[in-house]
């Protein structure tokens, strides 16, 4: 064999050590979540936030309202915006009402 030959096998072994499947596509449009799409543990971790947060309006309001704040965040991140937000902000306005009215 001269070197032709061995120079022309190995170019023939590097074409079948090429990777020859193509990408599979990603549909981006199925990845992005829809906001009607919630899933339901995040609208009940939104409601028990929303009653935890109600809860702070009478009872521990630093301790349940901080709760609530937390609990809605996890809502809000797993779907359920608007219970997420309600959540957060009753707590926040609990937490407001302790710290400003601490006679009430």
């Amino acid at each position: 064999m001269d070197h032709k030959s061995k120079q022309k096998g190995h170019k023939h072994k590097q074409k079948f050590n090429e990777e020859i499947a193509s990408e599979p596509a990603i549909d981006r449009k199925q990845l992005a979540h829809k906001p009607e799409e919630q899933s339901s543990m995040g609208r009940g971790m939104g409601w028990f936030g929303i009653i935890l947060s109600l809860i702070a309006l009478f009872f521990l309001p630093v301790i349940m309202g901080a709760a609530g704040v937390i609990v809605g965040f996890v809502a809000y991140r797993d779907g359920a915006k608007t219970l997420g937000v309600w959540a957060i902000v009753i707590g926040l306005i609990a937490i407001a009402v302790r710290f400003f009215a601490p006679l009430f």
